[in-house]
């Protein structure tokens, strides 16, 4: 039978149990400290990432708001000049450009095929108004 020694305490190996209540070598404690703290700061830039793309979020819904609201304005304004209610020389020229579009955009789907226009207005190139 082999002599069996017992080992003493600070030769560490690996796998070896550690007995309850005995002392922790230096090397696990600074290692465990280090990993609570990237923990911690990982944590945090997590939740300060999260925050910030929230604020994102809402920034960028409320400049869509905002360019919906606009659309909104011109069309009633477009209303509004087509019906004699209103009358400003700038507003008109606005009215005016817009018909221009309107022709150029109706030659050009002339030009192209049906298929095409419903591509481009899956991918929001074109309204879904100019497909006919």
């Amino acid at each position: 039978m082999a002599d069996s020694k017992p080992l003493p305490a600070d030769d560490a190996r690996p796998g070896a149990a550690s007995e309850p209540g005995a002392a922790t070598p230096p090397i696990t404690d600074a290692f465990s400290g280090l990993l609570r703290s990237v923990m911690t700061r990982s944590r945090t830039e997590v939740e300060r990432f999260a925050a910030d793309s929230r604020v994102r979020l809402e920034l960028r819904q409320l400049r869509k708001d905002r360019a919906a609201m606009y659309a909104k304005l011109g069309k009633e304004v477009r209303a509004l000049l087509e019906a004699g209610e209103l009358e400003h020389p700038g507003l008109r020229r606005g009215v005016e450009r817009i018909a221009e579009l309107d022709a150029r955009i109706e030659r050009t789907a002339a030009q192209v095929g049906p298929e095409a226009l419903a591509s481009a207005a899956a991918d929001g190139a074109v309204d879904s108004k100019d497909i006919d």
